[in-house]
């Protein structure tokens, strides 16, 4: 009897270790501290039983904090190894996307990733302070990937202390010049699809370029087309003529902040859009150095997804060398709120510019961390409704601000 007592006893304890114990407060909907099979142990917020935000302690010391979606990672994180290394970025699905890996030795990369393996553009600092940047497969910089993709010239391999060589400096002669093309859209013609914010959004992006860049914007050339002025016709010629008179060293822009439907930008005059593809080919017939796409519109996203001629729109993106951001994903609405007096997503994005989004604090704000820190602002503001997304090349290549 005793036997059969302890048998019974010890197969009780065999089973309640085996499945995940909630060991403090709330593990339901709440917070609390949860305790696993193998070890590890959540201390966080709890939604319907699932990790949603918080810090998850590995068995072998490890250390991610952030937050979750359906239980796995999922959002902007840090994870500290034990061994001493640390990621600061976004996790997509359980893996690495966009962000900083730092090493022992203090060499960092910071960049795109895929599989957790440096994957897409990327920088790699050495803690020598020698830089090389360019495009990444599978954890190696790839030459001949980036001659597939006609990215060659984009490999920079920068000397200690030499950050002028990346044209930021306002002392160097060939400084790049900028040339943009500004678009906003509250008043369309008639009433039906007017919007609240649109102009005044497009007007703190064009006031922002030259504040932070006076000297570049005033060699270069800036045009800004408001609500009845922004006609299809208006802004294909302002493309055309602004961005013609680029060279090889200079920065073209565009932004848009108005309505979008798949595939489309929709000016003053909305029977007819500005389609997508289109716009890829003003990019496509100039030589600037550093090409981006910026749009507070809805299912803006849809600037990197398959046409709808069926072929890839993300490779035409590389065919043009462009970086894009868009507001929101392809199936998402872009939102303007009152309280803000401004769309969401360019109201972070100007304040990210201001210098909010220098995540490595080395003074200059670049593509790459303005994505990484507007996503992050916008995705919590509406609760995941609206999740801006990034495509293209040069990301961390492409200065927008440098910070006083």
């Amino acid at each position: 009897m005793m036997k059969k007592l302890l048998l019974t006893c010890t197969l009780i304890w065999i089973a309640s270790i085996s499945i995940a114990q909630c060991i403090k407060g709330d593990c339901e909907n709440g917070t609390g501290e949860k305790i696993y099979p193998d070890g590890s142990k959540f201390q966080g917020f709890f939604q319907q039983g699932q990790k949603l935000k918080g810090t998850y302690l590995y068995p072998n010391g490890d250390i991610y904090e952030g937050t979750f979606k359906e239980g796995n990672r999922d959002g902007l994180a840090t994870y500290r190894y034990s061994n001493g290394e640390l990621y600061e970025g976004f996790y997509v699905e359980d893996a690495k996307s966009y962000g900083k890996f730092t090493f022992k030795n203090g060499d960092s990369y910071t960049g795109s990733f895929a599989r957790n393996q440096f994957n897409g553009y990327g920088s790699f600092k050495k803690h020598t302070g020698e830089l090389i940047e360019g495009y990444w497969e599978n954890g190696k910089f790839n030459l001949a990937l980036e001659e597939e993709l006609g990215l060659t010239d984009s490999m920079l391999v920068i000397p200690p202390d030499s950050l002028e060589n990346k044209g930021y400096s306002s002392q160097k002669t060939l400084r790049p010049r900028v040339f943009a093309v500004v678009v906003g859209i509250s008043d369309y013609q008639g009433s039906e699809l007017d919007l609240s914010y649109s102009d005044r959004d497009a007007q703190l992006f064009y006031n922002h370029l030259h504040q932070a860049m006076p000297n570049e914007v005033a060699s270069g050339k800036a045009v800004l087309l408001l609500n009845e002025r922004a006609t299809l016709s208006n802004i294909q010629a302002a493309l055309s003529n602004v961005f013609s008179t680029s060279n090889s060293n200079d920065f073209i822009i565009f932004y848009f902040s108005g309505h979008g439907s798949v595939g489309e930008f929709v000016p003053y005059n909305h029977s007819v859009g500005l389609r997508h593809a289109d716009l890829k080919n003003y990019f496509k017939n100039t030589e600037a150095k550093f090409r981006l796409v910026v749009a507070d519109a809805c299912f803006s996203g849809s600037i990197g997804t398959a046409n709808e001629t069926s072929v890839s729109s993300t490779q035409d993106l590389y065919d043009s060398r462009l970086a894009v951001i868009m507001s929101s994903k392809p199936d998402q609405y872009s939102m303007e709120l009152g309280s803000l007096e401004q769309g969401v997503f360019s109201y972070y994005l100007i304040r990210g510019m201001q210098g909010l989004a220098d995540l490595n604090q080395d003074k200059y704000v670049t593509a790459g961390e303005l994505f990484m820190y507007t996503k992050n602002k916008v995705s919590n503001h509406t609760a995941n409704s609206q999740i801006p997304v990034i495509y293209g090349v040069n990301l961390n290549k492409i200065p927008l601000t440098k910070v006083k």
